[in-house]
């Protein structure tokens, strides 16, 4: 249940700042996993690096590798989505080079949200979940991903639930408080401070990530009928970046 990303390389000054600051567009999601690119942000740290980051939101992670491949940005912070791996497939060369976030012991990102009446009615188990409706941002997200990974590991399968995609985060939570399904939903843009501290992912101090889950998640869309075939890691994951920010920042 990996949300490795594509950032990193605005980070990567080595020789310290610079006379013009350059601009970087960033492409980012309102998620508490974007935390340390807003204070990044807010606190001077990209410029003291000669980097000015101009932000700009989304409402899905497979629209950021769209916008990345087209140009439209530079960095995409965000989640790995099928979308993007098979961007890489058709011939794009996009690079995923540090961590932002992810689901980690003792770090809850993600969850998955009832309505109250189903909750009242006795719902507690992800095997009660079998038959319903379950609401996510897109096909091929993030989300759909570690929903399929939960539903596996307690004996369901994605056949056993009704997949809604919801296009939009914000569109989620409207679908939950209409009670059209249930949903996972972000806990960042309009949570209260208390909400936010108990749902920061964990976060690398480096930047580094388990590489070989990459490998893992494209296995399991290839066997989902996401993909149809899994790409090289040396053509998709490069952490020089990380390892020469390290290397000039210190540990």
């Amino acid at each position: 249940m990996l949300r490795v990303l594509m950032f990193a390389a605005v980070l990567l000054v080595a020789g310290g700042p610079v006379q013009a600051a350059e601009r970087v567009r960033v492409g980012i999601l309102k998620l508490t996993s974007s935390a340390p690119i807003f204070i990044g942000v807010e606190k001077g740290f990209f410029q003291e690096q000669g980097v000015d980051v101009e932000l700009t939101f989304f409402q899905a992670a497979a629209p950021i590798a769209t916008a990345l491949a087209a140009g439209q940005i530079d960095v995409g912070a965000t989640g790995l989505t099928a979308a993007l791996y098979n961007i890489v497939l058709g011939g794009e060369r996009i690079w995923i080079v540090a961590d932002k976030g992810r689901e980690w012991p003792g770090y809850p990102l993600t969850a998955i949200v009832v309505q109250k009446d189903l909750w009242d009615a006795g719902v507690r188990a992800v095997s009660d979940l079998k038959g319903r409706r379950i609401g996510v941002t897109q096909l091929g997200s993030t989300f759909h991903y570690q929903l399929g990974n939960v539903l596996e590991k307690e004996g369901l399968s994605l056949g056993d639930v009704k997949i809604v995609p919801l296009q939009a985060m914000s569109a989620s939570l409207e679908a939950l408080r209409g009670k059209q399904v249930a949903a996972i939903t972000a806990k960042y843009t309009g949570a209260s401070p208390d909400v936010i501290r108990v749902g920061f992912p964990y976060q690398d101090r480096n930047g580094r990530f388990p590489a070989e889950d990459i490998e893992k998640q494209m296995t399991w869309w290839v066997r989902h009928g996401f993909m149809k075939a899994t790409i090289p890691r040396r053509e998709i994951v490069d952490t020089s970046f990380v390892e020469a920010a390290i290397k000039a920042l210190g540990e």
